[in-house]
């Protein structure tokens, strides 16, 4: 899927989802989160990992 079909089908600026896909967010809102998690017919935790910082 390229972010331009992602962006199409959730209304996200393909900014927001290269900056997602890049690893170059700081945040994300749960509204972002659920646009995805219906989209791509997954759970949070399918695209989420939590990383300890050293």
């Amino acid at each position: 899927m390229k972010v331009a079909d992602v962006a199409r089908a959730t209304g996200m600026s393909k900014t927001t989802l290269h900056k997602l896909y890049n690893g170059q967010s700081t945040r994300i809102d749960f509204e972002t989160l659920e646009k995805l998690c219906v989209l791509l017919n997954v759970e949070v935790g399918d695209l989420l990992k939590f990383k300890q910082e050293e």
